[in-house]
Formats: C-alpha cells, sequence, structure tokens
C-alpha cells in the first residue's frame, strides 16, 4: 500500500463509495420534493402568519407549594372545555410540546403563550402535589396564584384535562419538512456533480 493512500481506518484503504444509479437519485428528488416544499414555504410562511395572532399569560405562584397548572378554553360550537394550544413564544410560533399540567415552582413563573382559535380562553386549571385540583379564571396578561386551597375546585371532566397528550403532529410535520429538505439538496447535489461529469 503506498505510503500516501488515504484510509478510512489505521490500515486500511480508503474505498471508493459505490455509485448510485441515475433512476435511484431521480426517484430521490421526486418523492423527497414535496417534503423540500413543505419545509422551504409552507412552514416558513405559516409560522410568519402566526406572528402577533398569540395572546400571553404570565402565571406566578405565591401559594409556597409546587403547582402544575394548564390553561383550558371552551369549544365555540358546543361548549365543551378543551387545553388552549400554546406556543414556545410569541416570536417563535411553534407549538409547545407540553400543553398541560405545566409546572410552576414557588416563587417562580410561567409565560403561557398561546391562540385562542376555535376556543374561548377560559379557565386555569391548577394542580399540586397531592393532585388535587383548582380552577382560576384566565384573566391575562398576569395572573397571581395566592393559596391554593381558596381556589374553587375543578370538576372531573375539567381535571381530566391535566393528562392530556402532546402536540406532536405539528412537530412531525416539521421535522418532516427538515429532513425532506436536507435529503433533497443533497440529492440534488450529487445530480449537479453527475451532469458536469464528475465522479
Amino acid at each position: 500500500m503506498p505510503g500516501n493512500q488515504p484510509v478510512w481506518f489505521p490500515g486500511t484503504p480508503a474505498l471508493r463509495p459505490p455509485r448510485v444509479p441515475r433512476g435511484a437519485v431521480t426517484a430521490g428528488l421526486v418523492l423527497s420534493a414535496p417534503f423540500a416544499f413543505l419545509g422551504l414555504v409552507v412552514l416558513p410562511v405559516g409560522l410568519l402568519l402566526q406572528v402577533g395572532t398569540q395572546s400571553a399569560l404570565r402565571v406566578r405562584n405565591d401559594s409556597g407549594r409546587t403547582l402544575w397548572v394548564t390553561p383550558i378554553g371552551t369549544r365555540r360550537d358546543d361548549g365543551r372545555p378543551a387545553v388552549l394550544r400554546q406556543a414556545v413564544s410569541g416570536l417563535l410560533p411553534l407549538p409547545s410540546l407540553r400543553g398541560a399540567d405545566r409546572r410552576v415552582e414557588p416563587g417562580g413563573t410561567l409565560t403561557v403563550v398561546f391562540k385562542p382559535g376555535e376556543l374561548l380562553p377560559s379557565d386555569l386549571l391548577v394542580r399540586d402535589a397531592a393532585g388535587d385540583h383548582r380552577r382560576s379564571p384566565l384573566r391575562p396578561p398576569e395572573l397571581v396564584l395566592g393559596s391554593f386551597d381558596a381556589l374553587t375546585p375543578a370538576p372531573p371532566e375539567l381535571a381530566a384535562l391535566a393528562g392530556s397528550s402532546p402536540q406532536l403532529l405539528p412537530w412531525i410535520l416539521v421535522a418532516s419538512g427538515a429532513l425532506g429538505l436536507a435529503a433533497f439538496a443533497q440529492l440534488l447535489r450529487v445530480r449537479r456533480r453527475w451532469d458536469k461529469g464528475s465522479p
């Protein structure tokens, strides 16, 4: 083995990667194009349209105990309660993975950014470490939680919303768009190299 031959591992000569068939690259470009369009156009435009449309609620915990809070709204059509959809921040309106049962330490604060949408903001569901649920009217921009025992007990149908599933679908779309855009760009790079006659 020549002394100047590149190696992947000590003592092992570098192997030229196998050439991918042109048909496979073309098929990859076709299949990844919709996801690339999703990541390059649809998602950024959708996020820009969301900027400035959210409301913010600052929750301050003065109760002296750790609390978990869930912002609740009522559906405009049938009045049923549901967890308000929340964003990471007002400037970055990506959906928050944890929309229910968010922890607030004693003396701490939590800013909840949400977009009412089809829901009318109504209550803040509050839970303590013992599993007791109370409710407080949701009144932006700030809500101070004093004595937990002084809050109104929450009915069972409202307390059940604290166990709501995280908002995974929007993040799946974001990941699909990012991966599709990366795959499309890499395949396009390979195709251009072939068109120029590079190996």
